[in-house]
């Protein structure tokens, strides 16, 4: 009995330390779905970026790339976006700002007749995409859509995108944690009644202000303004912000905390994760020396200018999304090891 015994324990301790590495199903099913945003077509083909089996992509497109179909802009976006199909990857559609030269063009308020040929090209093209955002970041300084006219042509944007894509999930206002937040919601929801649009089920959110403070009001003043669920669509830690006064210089550590804060305080917080339902991380790799940097992966500012996706480096924030895709179950394979002297908070 005592021999049974002794051979006994080992293998109930084996079995219980097997349980405990998988990841338990309703505890993963309970998180939000994890994503990320980025528009670059290496992203998809990064091993790294495969290994961590991510099923979600955000992808922002000029409103107006479709209306000239063949042109290199759009074969780009093709190759995103087929890309990421192909790997079984959902893609949200995000449409923004035109891709025109001149600065007046860019920021001009659209009409809805150029929106919708816009859009209805678009699907022609990539039929398989049915998740959208009809405008990004409405209420930003520099958006057409901030204003009270503004803010009535997005609503019809929204109309357009439902009526021409019935079976499609289409979110309604998507905004930037700004102080004018609440203030736009109201006066978008005014506009969706007064044109006799039902109220959207999904909203959007760029969560930056709240994250770099490290404060869940910005999100908590979202969810008291709105009604249904929330994707936060856009947020991770800031590595560095050079068009910023004062500059924000780069720092990892600080990035990594931001990161940690985001989904221990806001995505995987008990309460408020029943209504946030999705989080997409921007972005996964710098290639070049943009103002903003927010990327979990880069070349640190070594010479050369644009550097390869197999060349950048891992940066801390990089470990705390990887442990977030592991308590989900997404990770393919071995966890890619924290390289010595990297410290992750």
């Amino acid at each position: 009995m005592k021999t049974r015994r002794r051979l006994l324990l080992p293998l109930l301790l084996i079995a219980a330390s097997f349980a405990l590495s998988i990841p338990s199903s309703a505890s993963a099913a309970s998180l939000p779905k994890l994503g990320v945003a980025d528009n670059n077509p290496s992203t998809i083909t990064d091993p790294r970026f495969q290994a961590f089996g991510i099923k979600y992509l955000r992808v922002t497109i000029p409103w107006n790339v479709y209306l000239k179909p063949n042109s290199g802009t759009a074969r780009r976006f093709n190759q995103t976006i087929d890309d990421a199909q192909r790997q079984g990857i959902r893609v949200l559609g995000s449409f923004t700002l035109g891709n025109f030269k001149s600065r007046r063009k860019r920021l001009a308020l659209v009409g809805l007749k150029s929106y919708t040929k816009a859009f209805k090209r678009f699907r022609k093209r990539q039929k398989d995409v049915k998740e959208f955002i009809p405008w990004n970041e409405q209420n930003h300084r520099f958006m057409p859509t901030r204003t009270r006219r503004g803010s009535k042509r997005a609503a019809l944007y929204y109309r357009a995108v439902k009526r021409n894509c019935r079976r499609c999930t289409v979110l309604g206002a998507t905004v930037l944690d700004e102080k004018n937040v609440v203030s736009y919601l109201k006066r978008y929801k005014r506009q969706l009644r007064q044109l006799r649009i039902k109220q959207p089920r999904i909203w959007g959110l760029h969560a930056y202000k709240g994250v770099e403070k490290r404060s869940t009001k910005p999100v908590r003043r979202m969810l008291r303004t709105v009604r249904g669920k929330v994707w936060i669509v856009e947020s991770g830690g800031l590595y560095k912000h050079s068009g910023r006064k004062p500059k924000v210089r780069p720092n990892g550590q600080r990035q990594a905390r931001q990161d940690r804060f985001l989904f221990n305080r806001i995505a995987n917080n008990g309460r408020l994760r029943r209504r946030i339902r999705r989080i997409y991380i921007y972005n996964w790799a710098q290639v070049s020396r943009n103002t903003w940097d927010s990327a979990l992966i880069g070349p640190d500012y070594a010479p050369g200018g644009t550097t390869p996706i197999s060349g950048l480096k891992l940066r801390p924030a990089f470990f705390v999304v990887q442990s977030e895709a592991k308590k989900r179950g997404l990770l393919r394979g071995a966890e890619v090891p924290v390289p010595p002297g990297l410290v992750v908070p």
